[in-house]
């Protein structure tokens, strides 16, 4: 997201390490900029959003860190995908948070078909997000209220 391309540029600036921003509300020519001080090695650091994830051809990525995860497993492929290009390894991180367990499961699956190592916390995430459905689901079947459901309104005037 802008808003955390933004807060992640502004903390890189505010402790001195040199960085290009991409992503949308940026002038097409501070775009280009971007891409080219990376190209160059004039920074070491592209700080963007989804913007960048497809076509954009920059050699020699090591790392991609992405402090959101992505909206899709889709985009996640892509935006990865920007390391370890012609036949060369890279590095990704993904951070995640509880909204993201749901797509743990899946993840794992890609991660395993690509022979990656799964770490055990994504595991564990996907594992208890699974335990979480089948207890709401358990609750709903014994008249339990749910996620909004089963309200009484015997006390409404």
């Amino acid at each position: 997201q802008k808003v955390n391309a933004v807060f992640v540029a502004t903390e890189l600036a505010m402790v001195g390490i040199n960085y290009a921003s991409f992503y949308g509300g940026l002038e097409q020519s501070d775009r280009e900029q971007a891409v080219s001080d990376m190209q160059e090695r004039v920074v070491d650091i592209l700080v963007a959003t989804d913007v960048a994830s497809r076509g954009l051809d920059i050699d020699n990525v090591t790392h991609v860190v992405n402090y959101d995860f992505p909206h899709t497993l889709e985009e996640y492929v892509h935006r990865v995908g920007r390391t370890g290009r012609a036949g060369k390894k890279g590095t990704s991180i993904t951070y995640m948070t509880r909204n993201d367990w749901s797509k743990a499961a899946e993840l794992i699956k890609i991660l395993e078909e690509a022979k990656q190592d799964v770490p055990d916390k994504l595991r564990d995430m996907a594992s208890r997000f699974e335990n979480m459905k089948l207890r709401r689901g358990n609750e709903r079947g014994r008249g339990g209220r749910g996620r909004g459901r089963g309200r009484s309104f015997d006390n409404f005037y």
